[in-house]
């Protein structure tokens, strides 16, 4: 007991009378009186210490304390986290409150992600089926709302359960509201015949990619309208172009478009973007001179095993009338960037001079029409002084048909005329002067025939309505000449400054002194008078 009154002492008086204990017990003494000493040392001790704390704690505050330092009186750990919820209990609950607030006023997203994964379904059937990956991306959604909960829904498709084996993605939209702004923003009406209240579409996404910069400033101008639902539409179409434009198809494209722009070059794999329906491109098939033509489709890569895109083009020509001509350019396969008018065919939109050669090719294309627009027997008959385009297919073939001769090789034709391929050697550029005869349709009945080139090294051919309704250009009715009054002008020879533009820059002719079928530059064509009549 006495031990324990010792120990627990904390005053003067305490330690005098436990002195007094200890000396009169002989066999303790010693022990309890150095006990005694401990006391008042641990009370000094105990003494130096609160004051040090109290200094601490008045520099730094109670929070910045020695956890396990105790203090006589002060509260337990516990006790001060208690008091410090009970004290912090109305800020904390202040700010929950305004959480919920800010989320109920923070706006939803209009898109959801899905992934789609080749695997097994709940029968152990494979089919696609829902089958997210562990992902930090919000938008990605494991059990999938219904889709007209959002204005679209964006899917990635993968054919295992690797990442790595992505194969592609689509879009599907429910929104009328954004289905409405493609449809009122994408060139050419080309969304006109959309569904108004579902729509997919598939990677690489072409009619948003060729529509983008339309798209973009539409996403990013705010509707003037008072009407509740006006912006919902603009503000679904900023986040779909977000959507699209880190897709993995195309999120290489995008991150170096604006770059590859500026600098007038592309890659191989970007070539698609340069040529939407409808788009006026620049190539020179014909001894070197610009020629305008308007894109239909392009389409590609094809041949793995030597890659190229084929652009498919419309230009116009003469016969008996003028009418459309298809022509294909293929762009073979190169490395890293190449500036854009370097490629065979490019958007004239690249070009130094558009204007002005846009100016001239309606120039020129007046210019045919009056060397073959209405004209019959000597008024065919011109001067020209220039190189030529021969393809050597010359009098002996026209007597041939003319005079309806026999041909023992039975693979040649009586009734046409036409060379045997055998027969038929590369064109050839040839100087001529003198006489010639324009007439187009002397060249498709008796000439080289479709299976020659017509307009340089390059071939076009006549297309058919049935081939033209199946076109981009007629089904979106994208230029004038996709009109129902094309035919009907052209029966008149009335074409407008664009169709005119679309004409080539050279005639198809006979030249009677070489009896060979040429083609002749147009600028080179001169009535015959007093100067060149000697000559003819």
């Amino acid at each position: 007991m006495a031990t324990n009154e010792i120990t627990n002492g904390s005053g003067s008086d305490n330690g005098a009378k436990s002195i007094e204990q200890a000396n009169s017990n002989p066999v303790n003494g010693p022990v309890l009186a150095m006990s005694g000493r401990t006391v008042e040392l641990e009370a000094r001790y105990q003494q130096l210490l609160e004051q040090k704390i109290a200094v601490l704690e008045k520099e730094l505050g109670p929070r910045e304390l020695v956890k396990d330092t105790v203090v006589a009186g002060a509260p337990s750990e516990k006790d001060e986290e208690g008091l410090n919820a009970e004290q912090s209990n109305g800020d904390t609950t202040k700010k929950v409150d305004d959480n919920l607030d800010a989320k109920k006023d923070e706006p939803r997203s209009c898109g959801q992600k899905v992934i789609m994964r080749f695997d097994e379904d709940e029968y152990g059937e494979y089919r696609w089926v829902r089958k997210p990956f562990e992902t930090k991306d919000d938008h990605v959604k494991d059990e999938p709302a219904s889709v007209a909960e959002y204005a679209f829904t964006f899917y990635e498709y993968y054919k295992t359960a690797d990442r790595r084996a992505y194969d592609f993605s689509r879009v599907e939209i429910s929104s009328k509201e954004l289905i409405g702004v493609l449809k009122e923003t994408l060139e050419h009406g080309i969304a006109k015949d959309w569904n108004e209240t579902e729509v997919s579409l598939q990677a690489p996404y072409t009619d948003l990619v060729h529509s983008w910069d339309r798209l973009s400033k539409r996403a990013m101008a705010a509707e003037e309208s008072t009407e509740p639902n006006a912006d919902k539409g603009r503000k679904e179409l900023a986040e779909l172009l977000e959507y699209i434009k880190t897709s993995r198809e195309l999120k290489d494209y995008f991150k170096n478009r604006d770059a590859n722009n500026a600098r007038g070059v592309t890659t191989f794999k970007d070539l698609w973007t340069l040529y939407p329906p409808a788009t006026k491109v620049v190539a020179t098939p014909f001894m070197g001179v610009e020629q305008l033509f308007l894109v239909d489709c392009c389409v590609g890569p094809l041949n793995k095993e030597e890659p190229c895109y084929e652009v498919y083009c419309i230009t116009l020509g003469f016969g008996t009338f003028f009418h459309r001509r298809e022509i294909v350019f293929k762009l073979k396969t190169f490395e890293d960037t190449r500036p854009i008018t370097s490629l065979d065919c490019y958007p004239t939109r690249f070009m130094k001079n558009e204007v002005d050669f846009l100016k001239l090719r309606q120039e020129q294309g007046r210019e045919f029409k009056n060397f073959c627009f209405d004209r019959k027997g000597s008024a065919r008959l011109f001067y020209y002084d220039g190189t030529a385009i021969s393809s050597r297919v010359g009098l002996n073939m026209v007597q041939t048909s003319l005079q309806q001769q026999q041909i023992e090789d039975d693979s040649a034709s009586s009734t046409t005329g036409r060379p045997q391929r055998s027969e038929i050697s590369s064109n050839k550029t040839i100087p001529v002067r003198g006489q010639v005869i324009v007439d187009s349709d002397a060249w498709d009945r008796w000439g080289p025939g479709d299976e020659h080139s017509d307009l340089g090294e390059a071939t076009t051919c006549a297309i058919d309505n049935s081939a033209w309704h199946t076109t981009m250009l007629y089904e979106h009715s994208m230029h004038s000449i996709a009109s129902k009054e094309f035919e009907e002008r052209c029966d008149r020879g009335d074409l407008l400054d664009d169709e005119y533009a679309l004409l080539p820059p050279r005639v198809l002719a006979y030249v009677p002194v070489k009896r060979l079928f040429v083609q002749l530059a147009v600028k080179y064509v001169k009535p015959i008078n007093n100067t060149n009549k000697e000559e003819v």
